[in-house]
C-alpha cells in the first residue's frame, strides 16, 4: 500500500513537473505572440495615420481643384460677358457708321443744292444791278440841269466786274453831295455817339464824355464744383433687391461719416449657392480718407478698390477681385 501511494507521490511530482515545464512553455509561447500581436498592431496604426493623412492631402486637392474651377468658370463668364459687349459695341459701330453715311449723302446734297442757290442768286443780283445802273442813266438824262441845284447828280458809270469798285463810286458820290449841301448852306448833321472818334481813350470804347463808366460790372462767376471719388464694392450679398441694398449702402456710410452721393450696379454674379452684386458708388472726396485709413470700413467679406477708368486699365481683368 505504500508503494502504491509512494509511486502515486512520484507520479504527481513527475506529472507536476511536466505540467510547470508546459506552462512556462506557455507563457513564453504567449509572451512571443503578444509581442508579434503589439508589433503587428503599431504597423497597422501607423498605416492608418498615413491613410489619413493621404486622404487630408487629397481632400485638400479636392478643394483647390474645385477653387480653380469655380475662378475659371467665373474667367470664362466675364469673357463671355465681355464678348457679349464687344458685340454691342460692333454693332453700336456699325449702326454710327451707316448713319455718318446717310449724313454725309445728305450733306453733299445739300451742298450742291446751295450752290445751285447761290449761283441763281448771284445771277439775280448782277440782273438787278444792271437794271438799277440803266435806270438811273435814264433819270440822269431826263432830270433838268440848273445853276441855283443845291444838289448835283454824279454820273456812275456800270461796272460789274468788281464790288470794290462800285462801293468807290458810291463814296465819292456820297461826298460830293455832303459838299454842296455844305455850300448852299444846309445845316450839317450831329455827328453819331455810337461811334466816337478814334482818338485817345475812344478805341477802348468811351472818350472823355463817358468817362464815368462802372468798372465793377466786369467780374467772373466762381462756381463750386465739388469733387467725388469713384470707388467698386465686391462680394455684395444678393439677399434683397438691388434697390434695397443700395439704400442700405447709403445708410450705411452715413452712419461712419461718410457722403455717398451716387450707386448703381455694375453686375450681378450667380453661382450654386448663392448670388453676389458688384456695385460702384460715388462718394465726396473730402470723406474718402475715412475709407482708405479704415481697414475694417467695410463688413467682412466685402472688398473694394478705386474705380480704373477703361483708359487706364492695361488689360487687367473687369471682374477679377469677386470671389464665391
Amino acid at each position: 500500500m505504500i508503494k502504491s501511494i509512494v509511486e502515486i507521490k512520484q507520479l504527481i511530482q513527475n506529472n507536476s513537473t511536466y505540467m510547470k515545464e508546459q506552462f512556462e512553455r506557455l507563457e513564453k509561447r504567449h509572451e512571443s505572440e503578444m509581442k508579434c500581436l503589439k508589433e503587428e498592431i503599431l504597423s497597422k496604426s501607423k498605416e492608418i495615420e498615413k491613410l489619413k493623412s493621404d486622404n487630408i492631402d487629397m481632400l485638400n486637392r479636392e478643394t483647390t481643384q474645385r477653387s480653380e474651377n469655380k475662378l475659371l468658370q467665373q474667367e470664362i463668364n466675364t469673357l463671355k460677358f465681355e464678348l457679349s459687349l464687344h458685340e454691342e459695341v460692333k454693332s453700336a459701330v456699325n449702326n454710327f457708321n451707316s448713319k455718318c453715311a446717310v449724313i454725309e449723302s445728305k450733306l453733299q446734297s445739300f451742298s450742291t443744292n446751295m450752290q445751285k442757290l447761290s449761283s441763281k442768286l448771284e445771277s439775280e443780283y448782277h440782273s438787278e444791278q444792271t437794271q438799277q445802273t440803266s435806270i438811273g442813266e435814264e433819270s440822269v438824262q431826263n432830270s433838268p440841269k440848273g445853276n441855283n441845284s443845291n444838289y448835283s447828280v454824279v454820273n456812275v458809270e456800270n461796272d460789274d466786274s468788281s464790288s470794290s469798285e462800285r462801293d468807290e463810286t458810291e463814296v465819292k458820290r456820297t461826298e460830293t453831295l455832303y459838299s454842296e449841301a455844305l455850300q448852299s448852306g444846309i445845316k450839317q448833321p450831329e455827328k453819331s455817339t455810337r461811334y466816337p472818334e478814334r482818338n485817345g481813350n475812344a478805341k477802348f470804347g468811351y472818350t472823355e464824355e463817358n468817362w464815368d463808366i462802372d468798372k465793377n460790372v466786369f467780374r467772373g462767376v466762381q462756381r463750386r464744383r465739388r469733387r467725388t471719388e469713384r470707388i467698386v464694392l465686391y462680394n455684395v450679398d444678393a439677399c434683397d433687391k438691388i434697390e434695397h441694398v443700395t439704400a442700405a449702402i447709403v445708410e450705411y456710410a452715413a452712419d461712419k461719416g461718410v457722403k455717398v452721393s451716387s450707386t448703381w450696379l455694375l453686375k450681378e454674379f450667380k453661382f450654386r449657392r448663392n448670388s453676389v452684386y458688384m456695385i460702384s458708388l460715388n462718394i465726396d472726396s473730402r470723406d474718402f480718407y475715412l475709407i482708405e485709413e479704415d481697414d475694417y470700413f467695410w463688413p467682412t467679406g466685402i472688398t473694394w478698390r478705386k474705380w480704373i477708368p477703361k483708359s487706364k486699365r492695361d488689360g487687367r481683368n473687369y471682374y477679377d477681385d469677386v470671389d464665391d
